[in-house]
């Protein structure tokens, strides 16, 4: 009888025990969870849900190696349980995929790390999966994902270092540069002994005075020297993934510098760069047009920035500037050139420019050319035309002013129009 109360006992306490572990388990405190289930075990080897919960629990306190041990004895202790050997299973392949993402890290083979970590977020949200995935994405450059992720370890554990040190990395590379040096320090102070932590700090520290730096060389118009900053902390910071905010903007401010120099093909393979790493980097857009313009390329610098317009920028004033100017300078160089066609000089008078007109109209007029085929009467027919509106042009102030600024004719009678709308309705007319 004595026996059989003692049973009776040890049983009532594991079931106290595994309903207590149940409640923590909701109350995400593991290391309590794990310690009522493996008391429960103890005393009642028998009850297969218990194994279960403790597996979850060591798997949450990123004992993975432990909870496959669990569940291995689990399926030992109770042979006929399909749960417990799918659980194993289950167990055993989010091991296997720690292992590899593990290793894939080591490799710095980012994107399969990913992958893996990702795959197993949907199982668990275990800090070192957690800080896996965020180690993979800042990897990658995604900074924003792998902020996320490195506040969601800290959260569950604000002591975890490594965390820490992402999360820094992270704010560095987004820009955000003394903020993201004091999470490095405070990574290196709860965890003193760890030498990449030490490195990163040391290499972010003297980034932060090359970039410092730079900026003041390119106020000072030095910018040749900005030029050599950039590209010392561009390898200070290696490797800087090509998706991080702070690869777009080192190449970018880099061909800024190249743009002042008149060094126009280097700056265009810089703004590439920065644009190949982020395609909504607006600076690297300006800097690319003002690149194709000085190369002479003024058609590709209004096709690439129509179409940046066209798929996230039309609410950009600055965009919207740059392509207007692009558009100019295209419509510039296809208009025609009058004092070309005249044969006179910028600096000509107006008699000078009737008087050449009367020359050349009477090489063009097409009285002269009647008799002759289509093709050389329609040819004169053109010039002739073109001649007038040289004419018209060349010989108003306002109008030949406008052209000498760069607008072709149809700009001209646009601003022609407005001027005279102007001047009516400052003679007291209202619009209506």
């Amino acid at each position: 009888d004595d026996d059989d109360d003692g049973n009776k006992n040890e049983k009532l306490v594991a079931t106290l025990r595994a309903n207590r572990a149940a409640a923590l388990m909701h109350m995400r405190e593991y290391k309590l969870c794990s310690e009522d289930c493996n008391a429960s075990i103890a005393l009642d080897p028998n009850n297969v849900k218990v194994y279960t919960r403790l597996s979850k629990a060591l798997m949450e306190l990123g004992h993975f190696k432990e909870a496959h041990i669990s569940l291995q004895n689990g399926c030992q202790n109770n042979p006929s349980s399909l749960n417990l050997k799918k659980a194993f299973e289950k167990m055993k392949r989010i091991h296997e995929g720690i292992e590899y993402g593990m290793e894939r890290l080591k490799l710095e083979d980012y994107g399969s790390a990913k992958a893996s970590f990702s795959s197993l977020l949907r199982e668990t949200s275990a800090s070192t999966i957690l800080l896996g995935g965020a180690k993979s994405d800042l990897g990658l450059g995604l900074t924003d994902s792998a902020l996320r992720l490195s506040l969601r370890v800290i959260k569950a554990d604000d002591v975890c270092a490594e965390a820490y040190e992402v999360r820094g990395v992270c704010m560095f590379l987004m820009g955000d540069f003394q903020t993201g040096l004091v999470v490095l320090r405070e990574s290196l102070r709860l965890d003193p002994d760890s030498e990449n932590a030490k490195k990163k700090l040391r290499n972010y520290r003297k980034a932060y005075e090359q970039i410092d730096a730079a900026k003041t060389a390119i106020f000072q118009r030095d910018f040749s020297k900005a030029i050599e900053l950039i590209s010392a902390t561009l390898g200070s910071c290696k490797p800087l993934p090509l998706k991080a905010p702070l690869y777009g903007l080192l190449h970018s401010r880099r061909a800024e510098a190249y743009i002042r120099l008149k060094k126009y093909k280097a700056a265009l393979d810089d703004c590439t760069m920065a644009i190949n790493s982020r395609d909504d980097c607006i600076d690297a857009w300006l800097f690319k047009a003002k690149a194709y313009h000085g190369l002479g390329r003024d058609e590709d610098a209004l096709k690439e920035l129509g179409q940046v317009l066209n798929r996230w920028g039309a609410s950009n004033k600055e965009l919207q500037s740059a392509y207007e100017t692009a558009d100019f300078e295209v419509r510039k160089k296809k208009r025609p050139n009058f004092y070309q066609i005249f044969c006179v000089p910028r600096i000509a008078s107006e008699m000078e420019i009737k008087k050449a007109y009367k020359k050349r109209a009477k090489d063009y007029h097409p009285d002269r050319f009647v008799g002759d085929s289509t093709r050389k009467q329609k040819e004169a027919e053109e010039k002739f035309k073109l001649l007038g509106a040289g004419l018209e042009i060349l010989c108003d102030d306002f109008k030949r002013q406008l052209y000498d600024e760069g607008y072709d004719e149809k700009a001209i009678r646009e601003r022609v129009e407005l001027a005279k709308r102007a001047a009516h309705y400052s003679h007291g007319h209202c619009p209506r």
